[in-house]
């Protein structure tokens, strides 16, 4: 048989604060004692006090557990805002220097023009030079090829010319997006960095209130709650240290019990689930 869950209050004979009222509800009059009843019976069998200032601690320390992952996202979204106006700027880079590329290949193509016009106004001072018929014919064709030349380069300019107007749209509408993701996503980041001080600011509140609750709790049942949730859970959760115990399953693993634990926690015994450790109450 599986070895019982570990009961660390109520063992050897010793009584809970509440005994007495347990017995009298058992058996009548008991040293004048009245039953106490927890504020929520019908769902929750008599409770430790103890069992209840921790679940109270427990639900403090889920918010601020909360709070904390809340923070710790911050930095990671304000890097994410940053790379979007990093890529915002990159894009309004590309834009300018496509228009830097397009106006040197203009610029290229009207130096390249010059100079074969250039060449064709040299050739043809020499015209009157020419005495041959063919001589003459010949120069005639070489400022045709000059001229072709420079009309399919004019064209070429032609074509670099809309390249560039496109080019300057682009920028403008590249612009016009830069700084609209500039300043939202400025206005982000100031938001997270209010989100931020007012998480830290409800941390300080909900962990002086957590504290001050368990000078309540006896320092052995409280080491005990704090080694079980010191370790976070594998997606980075808070790890409950206490949890209810339902239909002879752990409310933590969910891991049916043996008889002997639902037993002892029944009869209102502090235990923990053999399986995960927590700290077991009983739930109807």
């Amino acid at each position: 048989m599986a070895r019982a869950a570990k009961v660390i209050k109520g063992k050897g004979g010793a009584l809970h604060p509440w005994a007495e009222q347990v017995l009298y509800m058992l058996h009548g009059d008991y040293h004048s004692a009245e039953p106490a009843l927890h504020p929520t019976a019908g769902k929750y069998n008599l409770m430790d006090p103890s069992i209840e200032t921790l679940l109270q601690i427990q639900d403090k320390d889920i918010r601020i557990a909360n709070l904390v992952k809340q923070i710790q996202t911050v930095p990671v979204e304000k890097k994410q805002i940053q790379t979007e106006m990093t890529n915002a700027e990159s894009m309004m880079d590309e834009a300018k220097k496509a228009i830097m590329d397009v106006e040197k290949r203009i610029k290229t193509i009207e130096m390249e023009i010059a100079t074969v016009d250039q060449r064709k106004v040299s050739l043809q001072s020499k015209s009157s030079q020419i005495k041959k018929n063919d001589e003459y014919r010949a120069m005639l064709n070489e400022v045709a090829a000059f001229d072709a030349k420079i009309e399919k380069l004019e064209d070429l300019q032609l074509q670099e010319m809309e390249a560039l107007e496109q080019a300057r749209q682009k920028r403008a509408a590249a612009q016009k997006l830069c700084d609209a993701a500039q300043k939202r996503l400025l206005g982000t980041i100031e938001d997270l960095d209010l989100r931020a001080r007012n998480c830290e600011e409800q941390v300080k509140k909900v962990k002086a209130e957590r504290d001050e609750m368990a000078k309540a709790v006896e320092p052995e049942l409280m080491r005990l709650y704090s080694r079980l949730t010191r370790k976070g859970t594998d997606d980075g959760n808070f790890r409950r240290g206490i949890a209810p115990l339902v239909d002879n399953n752990c409310g933590g693993c969910f891991l049916t019990v043996t008889p002997q634990v639902r037993h002892s926690v029944n009869k209102g015994d502090i235990v923990t689930c053999e399986n995960c450790g927590v700290i077991l109450y009983a739930a109807d």
